[in-house]
């Protein structure tokens, strides 16, 4: 069977439930993989025999995006200031829709090789989790009134300004780090303010526990130490009518 048609399957059947943000993430992590097998092949991946590939694929596609570049391709790399290779969780987000195609493929017998068992991920990075104080969100707050933004465009880490200095627009380049300062922000203070843990991971699009468990821990610490995090409106723990 050709993997184009493998990966037409796995899509018209994924998409009979699939969140529309759960498609987008199999389909860049499945077209990224894709990519990898044309290059390393020099043929179209799509036309390939998934009787071709070997057993080992997985394991030698895991070794070759380990030493993969941060923002490899971005167009605004040179600006970032980024250096060092990708994040083992990175790696490890890249193997998962990975492998969810070839254990679909598994279970609707494409093939007799199952080529998920043994396979070996790099263990997770521990960094720590850092959240916004009230007082930080406060001033990040100003700064935006003050300009009067237009878009945050997260896909390339900049901010469009409309109609600012001499009623032109600019694009401005936003700090990598502020999209995850503001994630960890709003799951810190989800938990703190009595949310709970299965409608957190929900929100956040964790497959298990694992992460989001963190923001448990993490909460506890700044309730023991009255640290003053940023407090969110009382709608998100609203609850039935």
């Amino acid at each position: 069977m050709r993997l184009q048609e493998c990966f037409e399957d796995f899509f018209r059947d994924g998409n009979t439930y699939w969140a529309p943000s759960s498609y987008q993430y199999y389909k860049r992590n499945v077209d990224y993989f894709f990519n990898y097998l044309a290059n390393r092949y020099r043929r179209p991946s799509g036309s390939m025999e998934l009787s071709e590939l070997p057993e080992t694929i997985l394991a030698e596609y895991v070794v070759w995006l380990r030493p993969k570049e941060k923002y490899a391709g971005h167009p605004l790399r040179g600006a970032m200031n980024v250096n060092g290779t990708i994040k083992n969780n990175t790696v490890n987000t890249y193997m998962c829709a990975v492998k969810c195609f070839f254990n679909y493929l598994y279970r609707r017998k494409y093939t007799g090789i199952r080529y998920t068992e043994g396979l070996k991920l790099p263990r997770s990075d521990d960094d720590q989790i850092v959240s916004l104080l009230a007082s930080e969100v406060y001033r990040i707050d100003r700064i935006f009134d003050e300009e009067k933004p237009g878009d945050l465009v997260f896909d390339s880490n900049t901010i469009v300004i409309n109609r600012s200095k001499g009623n032109k627009s600019r694009v401005v380049l936003m700090c990598p780090l502020l999209e995850k300062l503001l994630r960890h922000t709003f799951a810190t203070s989800y938990i703190m303010g009595g949310g709970n843990l299965e409608t957190l991971r929900l929100l956040l699009g964790h497959f298990d526990y694992s992460v989001t468990r963190k923001y448990l821990h993490l909460a506890a610490q700044y309730q023991i130490t009255g640290t003053d995090i940023y407090r969110l409106d009382p709608i998100f723990f609203k609850k039935g009518y």
